[in-house]
């Protein structure tokens, strides 16, 4: 049975079928069925090479942060700053990606990270770097990001059929967790060789090559339809706004997802102060953990993706939910280091069968003209995770990081088992 966005008072248009899309089958042999799609494979590329850039981006810019004030509030601000234009420009992000290629916006954010990463890479090599420099420069970075994420993430449908979304959606995730293996253990490494602003400029030149092989997809992703003359911002944007209101199982899902971000990712935002803390350990050991984290999390990604096309994902997302929260939970608790890297095995698979699930389910149930709105609203909840970790990072100065993260850990655990219990629209979805 497909769930079509029923609730909602605005129409909703069929997905218009690439020529050379695949039908999803389920099996092993058939993981990497969207990467047979050629236009997907760039995409894919393109979002394999960005997502190294914003790995490397958290490990180094957090170690910098914590290198120059030792201090936890000062991270969860740095974040802060890249996560407040999210909030607030992400719905103009998403209706500007409905009505402009969006492979163009991809290219031009990318290349614009490029140059942001090169700048502070420069105030580092100066010495002249302080904290309010990379206040505005992630502000810079959070602004192309809320044009970037709506672009990249509701470009999908453009590239693959409806039947292989859920496919396409977790080889996605994929990509930018193959990128949590490599990039934060290699930040580690070069850390100490070609030191903070030697990272910084690998950075640059990665974000310049996501932005250059975006323009190998020979589809813009945006709907020529959907260009009428008489288009105006403010407008389109609560358009976007009403779309997602109006719809009671849109909403439900965006709700969780929201609650799972501004409680459960608290700890990578704090990372660093977690791994002196409670683990007595340095950039190697945060490294470690965030690639463990990714190697979960590409073991998830590859699990969902040879899936096929399940239909019953509502219970498949409300699963992930409880098992990440949990996972969240235990590595919160340990103060062991084997144990950390286990727990963080775990929360990197659940997370990523959640997050690939939530956007495939948000696409499967938007009309195709919408794409970019209802993305940008789901992206605001990244957008206000830096300002949920304020609370947590206030509270990590009194009470120490690790018992604040175990404090908005348990909280995620209960919000995940009420809604469960409580949520029969969405446990009971098949789309």
């Amino acid at each position: 049975m497909v769930k079509q966005a029923s609730d909602s008072p605005y129409p909703s248009k069929q997905i218009s079928e690439p020529v050379d899309a695949p039908v999803a089958k389920r099996g092993w042999l058939n993981t990497f069925a969207s990467l047979a799609v050629v236009n997907y494979r760039w995409y894919w590329i393109s979002g394999v090479t960005a997502g190294m850039t914003l790995q490397m981006r958290q490990i180094a810019r957090g170690w910098l942060v914590y290198g120059l004030s030792g201090s936890p509030l000062d991270l969860a601000l740095v974040m802060a700053s890249f996560g407040a234009p999210m909030t607030l420009l992400s719905l103009v992000g998403g209706a500007v990606a409905d009505r402009l290629p969006k492979r163009t916006l991809i290219f031009a954010t990318n290349l614009g990270s490029g140059v942001s990463s090169l700048l502070v890479g420069l105030l580092v090599l100066q010495g002249t770097v302080d904290l309010w420099h990379l206040l505005v420069i992630g502000f810079l970075d959070g602004t192309l990001m809320s044009f970037n994420m709506p672009s990249r993430q509701g470009m999908i449908p453009a590239l693959v059929g409806r039947d292989l979304i859920m496919n396409a959606s977790a080889l996605s995730m994929g990509a930018m967790n193959a990128s949590r293996v490599v990039a934060p253990a290699l930040a580690g490494v070069l850390i100490p060789v070609i030191r903070i602003e030697g990272v910084f400029f690998v950075m640059a030149a990665l974000n310049v090559l996501a932005a250059l092989t975006i323009l190998m997809v020979t589809v813009s992703g945006t709907q020529r339809g959907d260009k009428t003359e008489d288009w105006r911002l403010g407008r389109e944007v609560l358009r976007g706004v009403n779309y997602v209101v109006s719809d009671r199982t849109l909403l439900s899902v965006m709700a969780l997802a929201f609650v799972a971000v501004l409680l459960g990712m608290g700890y990578f935002v704090l990372m660093p102060a977690f791994v002196v803390e409670a683990l007595d350990g340095g950039s190697g050991v945060l490294g470690l953990l965030l690639s463990m984290s990714g190697v979960g999390a590409v073991a998830g990604s590859i699990a969902l993706a040879s899936l096929g096309n399940p239909r019953r994902k509502g219970a498949l997302f409300l699963g992930a939910a409880l098992v990440m929260s949990l996972s969240v939970l235990a590595f919160t608790l340990t103060r062991d280091l084997f144990l950390a890297s286990a727990m963080m095995l775990v929360v990197g698979f659940a997370t990523s069968v959640f997050m690939s699930t939530n956007i495939a389910i948000l696409q499967l149930l938007s009309s195709p003209e919408m794409y970019g709105r209802v993305m940008s609203i789901s992206m605001m909840n990244w957008g206000l995770m830096p300002l949920g970790v304020i609370p947590v990072s206030i509270a990590a100065e009194r009470i120490g990081t690790p018992d604040a993260l175990a404090l908005a850990a348990a909280l995620l655990v209960g919000a995940a088992v009420v809604f469960t219990l409580l949520n029969g629209t969405v446990r009971r979805l098949e789309v």
